[in-house]
């Protein structure tokens, strides 16, 4: 789905990363912190708001808020329930290499 959507794959691999990829601008950087600190503290600081300010509203701060908790909660019931991926889907690697 990445790929159609125009993901590179230096994109995936510096999602993994995480924000202090040096690949990232600062409004991106800003994003990946956010995600990394609802993850971890289901909170966004002060700071990191501050940051997504100079570029969304706040409603496109609580759409990014609510996004990121629904795709937290999908992994946890995919992951509970064992689900694997379809047939044809690469795993992370493999997608890389290919």
């Amino acid at each position: 789905m990445s790929k159609k959507a125009g993901v590179t794959k230096e994109q995936v691999v510096a999602v993994s990363k995480g924000a202090g990829d040096p690949l990232w601008d600062d409004h991106m950087r800003a994003v990946m912190t956010a995600v990394d600190e609802l993850h971890n503290d289901a909170f966004i600081s002060d700071a990191t708001w501050a940051q997504l300010m100079k570029k969304y509203d706040n409603k496109q701060v609580m759409d990014l808020i609510f996004t990121v908790g629904q795709y937290n909660m999908l992994s946890m019931a995919l992951n509970s329930l064992g689900v694997q991926l379809d047939e044809g889907v690469p795993e992370y690697k493999e997608y890389l290499k290919g």
